[in-house]
């Protein structure tokens, strides 16, 4: 994955260079900077998977969607991007919402689980001794046993671990498709279609504020730090509410999450601002879901079964650990 990304960089990198070259109103202009880029030393280095993903009929696909977003609502590409984010994020909602009432149901059977664990085991002791069972053998029979006891509790309760992950299975690979594509559309890709040297024109001009040239990087560096904030807010602050200490695999998970938001810094400091405002609305998103998802009468109307861990009142048990937490690090100084 690191790889795939220093990849995706070394191609912003690019565009950047091809910014400088661009003029919206000058189409041969425009093909000739775009051929250029494709021919580039960096990107010769970069074909292979990256490049052969960035061409793929799914990308193609986004690309074609936000285009004929953008024709139909008349909008600039800024608020195209903007408001393609919002319902591509509120369409994979429901996935979200399907996850925690897997995981809330995970969580409800387990001490079933541990119950008939326990059971499993001592039956399992008695025959051994009763047909003297070497240890493997005692040991195979209870992990069956074991594990045809944990899938009936799954089939029961309608929550399969795989479940729980549908969400990310999907919301992955629809990122990394939007943001190939949105690459594409900075870079006029692919050259051989003049609708997208159309586009890279719009993007030229279709700005915003502090970023009228969307196919450039965000020169006044808002953008990138607002993502950043956006990251360790999801990495640092949000797993705050939780009341129990976090497990060895999800430390792992948290330690590389913390690695790739300091990796994404570079990358979204000289990326196209097309793609780093689709990362930033995106992540806002995410934080706006995870907040309304603490809430416990907004995760009854979504139908999540409650917990006696449930908190009734997240926000001000967030706020209370995130001023311990700091404290405790300002007294540690």
């Amino acid at each position: 994955m690191a790889l795939q990304v220093l990849r995706i960089y070394q191609s912003l990198k690019s565009a950047r260079v091809a910014c400088n070259l661009l003029r919206p109103c000058d189409l041969t202009k425009r093909r000739i900077a775009s051929t250029a880029v494709s021919l580039s030393p960096n990107n010769v280095a970069d074909l292979g998977i990256f490049e052969s993903l960035a061409d793929s009929h799914i990308v193609h696909l986004m690309q074609d969607a936000f285009k004929l977003f953008h024709d139909s609502t008349g909008l600039p590409w800024w608020l195209t991007i903007i408001s393609a984010t919002i319902i591509l994020r509120s369409s994979t909602f429901p996935l979200t919402i399907h996850q925690h009432k897997t995981l809330t149901r995970l969580h409800k059977l387990k001490p079933e689980l541990d119950e008939n664990v326990k059971l499993i085991g001592r039956e399992t002791a008695l025959a051994a001794r009763k047909y003297n069972w070497p240890k493997t053998k005692a040991k195979y029979e209870f992990d069956k046993a074991v594990a045809k006891v944990r899938l009936d509790l799954f089939r029961r309760y309608n929550c399969h671990p795989f479940k729980s992950q549908i969400a990310s299975i999907i919301q992955l690979p629809l990122w990394i498709s939007v943001s190939l594509g949105l690459r594409n559309m900075a870079l006029g890709l692919p050259s051989c279609n003049p609708d997208y040297q159309l586009v890279q024109g719009q993007l030229c001009v279709e700005g915003v504020a502090w970023i009228p040239n969307l196919t450039d990087m965000d020169h006044s560096y808002i953008l990138p730090v607002t993502l950043v904030l956006t990251n360790l807010f999801m990495t640092e602050i949000l797993p705050l509410v939780r009341k129990q200490e976090l497990k060895f695999s999800q430390k792992i998970v948290t330690y590389v999450y913390r690695g790739f938001c300091l990796f994404i810094v570079p990358l979204a400091a000289f990326a196209p601002a097309d793609i780093v405002l689709y990362w930033t609305v995106s992540n806002s998103l995410s934080i706006a879901q995870n907040l309304a998802l603490l809430t416990p009468g907004f995760r009854r109307l979504c139908g999540i079964p409650k917990l006696e861990s449930e908190l009734q009142h997240p926000f001000r048990e967030l706020a209370k650990n995130v001023k311990n937490k700091f404290s405790i690090n300002r007294i540690k100084k």
